[in-house]
């Protein structure tokens, strides 16, 4: 223990001779910094119980939106057991999904702006696109085409005269 507390090896080096930290720790420090100004604004703007009834609300959504993707996850999964075809892009789809609801879990106003980028379909079709994933509006739609035809029974449709016609559109 003591060869541990004495050991101030790090404080004899100079300054110049410390080791630079990598770009994941560059990453997480320029995050934290961004973090406190972004609070710090906050704060400014609507004091510091709307800053935390802000970020409070955020956690919230952030929870929601990963019982609701968990939920729907579930389902797609138990759907795609009995049909047996998995549909391409659903793994980035839902891992975009899950990360912005993380992102917005953890404190802070930047990582809530990130998640809720991360929660619109927009920008998971476009990170898609990006990442060579299969976009969202490429995949198979859930709402049907409109057909040419359309079957009705003789009760369900009637005849319009010209001059009802010319009158609808004059609206």
């Amino acid at each position: 223990m003591d060869r541990f507390f004495n050991n101030r090896a790090f404080l004899n080096k100079p300054f110049a001779q410390w080791r630079r930290p990598g770009p994941i720790t560059l990453g997480v420090i320029i995050w934290l910094v961004a973090e406190i100004f972004a609070f710090s604004f906050v704060v400014s703007k609507l004091g510091v119980a709307g800053a935390l009834l802000l970020g409070l609300a955020t956690t919230l959504i952030g929870f929601a939106a990963l019982k609701k993707l968990s939920a729907g996850a579930m389902a797609h999964l138990r759907q795609r057991m009995e049909r047996a075809d998995p549909q391409p892009g659903n793994l980035l789809d839902g891992t975009l999904t899950a990360l912005g609801a993380v992102f917005l879990i953890l404190p802070g106003f930047i990582t809530d702006i990130a998640g809720l980028a991360l929660l619109s379909p927009s920008l998971r079709s476009w990170l898609a696109k990006m990442y060579g994933g299969v976009p969202i509006h490429q995949r198979a739609s859930r709402r049907p085409t409109a057909p040419d035809v359309i079957d009705l029974e003789e009760g369900d449709w009637r005849q319009l005269d010209d001059s009802t016609r010319d009158r609808r559109h004059e609206v």
